[in-house]
């Protein structure tokens, strides 16, 4: 049996991993799991996991991580071929991915097959909100809808970074309702109103303004992987409000379809009406290809943002 687990959304996925493992462990002994990092496996490693059997057999779970990304293509080959020719039926083999996959390669043509392929995308929108609702009910955080906006304009879609600061949230402020005060000092709350800045004046072709909000961010010890997260958000934010806004929709009802606050439709909307659907669509892509130089180790975080920065102003 084999389980292709993947995607950008690496938090949903290792829990799904966690759950696997911990239903196999209620069953089997715990050494019976090996999990293999991509960038350790050869293709003779490879078979000696798959094909190999613990010293006194039973079930056994191989987890592969991030293989697609670091292993040579012998190691693909090797794979491939197994699951051509197949193995024992006690053992369950996981390819786990924490990134988005490159479709073309044979191998995940291979691995994406319906029932044993799951896909794990950031979430956006609604969905976003029910997971943040769902988590903060985990730790007890009393939270209104309107804080947790404000949370999540900071954490975007990385629940990674939503977890830590509802954790710290949550033993911040038990047994009590959270307030924006609280936000202010655990999140700095200003932040996202910052990057809101940010991305307006990089379009508006303001590059002094938007190199000085950048270095501001910088230099209070802000994650640059975490900045282009929340970049990322508020980019989206206006493409799609641009998009209702130019279809004729109203405020009220554009809040309603895209499941936020009207108060953060509100702030985006006349910013929104200042660009052209292809200039927002543009900075989108820049900023997708800068968070791939850095996933690939092209770019250093903070070089990137800054020519994202740059990129934006000549949009």
């Amino acid at each position: 049996m084999i389980l292709f687990l993947h995607g950008e959304d690496s938090f949903s996925s290792r829990q799904k991993l966690l759950a696997i493992k911990q239903k196999f462990i209620a069953r089997h002994p715990a050494d019976n799991i090996e999990t293999i990092a991509g960038d350790k496996i050869t293709p003779d490693r490879l078979r000696q996991a798959i094909l190999g059997q613990t010293l006194l057999g039973g079930a056994r779970l191989v987890v592969f991580e991030d293989l697609l990304l670091y292993a040579a293509d012998a190691v693909r080959a090797v794979l491939a071929h197994l699951v051509e020719t197949g193995w024992s039926d006690e053992t369950t083999v996981i390819i786990y991915e924490t990134h988005k996959c490159d479709r073309r390669l044979v191998l995940f043509k291979t691995l994406n097959q319906p029932k044993q392929a799951e896909e794990f995308t950031p979430l956006v929108g609604p969905a976003l909100r029910r997971c943040a609702k769902q988590m903060a009910a985990t730790y007890q955080v009393m939270v209104s809808d309107a804080l947790l906006e404000m949370i999540l304009a900071s954490t975007g879609s990385d629940l990674w970074w939503l977890d830590n600061e509802l954790r710290k949230l949550s033993a911040y402020a038990y047994g009590r309702p959270v307030t924006q005060d609280d936000i202010r000092l655990l999140l700095g709350g200003s932040g996202a109103t910052n990057l809101f800045q940010l991305v307006v004046a990089a379009l508006a072709r303001d590059l002094t303004q938007a190199q000085h909000i950048l270095i501001r961010s910088l230099t209070t010890g802000e994650d640059e992987i975490k900045l282009m997260g929340a970049i990322a958000y508020q980019l989206r934010h206006l493409v799609r409000i641009h998009e209702l806004r130019t279809s004729g929709v109203p405020m009220e009802e554009a809040a309603r379809v895209l499941g936020l606050p009207p108060f953060v439709v509100r702030a985006n909307w006349q910013s929104a009406a200042r660009f052209d659907l292809k200039q927002l669509s543009q900075a989108y892509d820049h900023l997708l290809q800068c968070d791939w130089n850095i996933k690939t180790g092209v770019w250093d975080p903070e070089d990137a943002l800054e020519l994202f920065t740059l990129k934006l102003a000549v949009t």
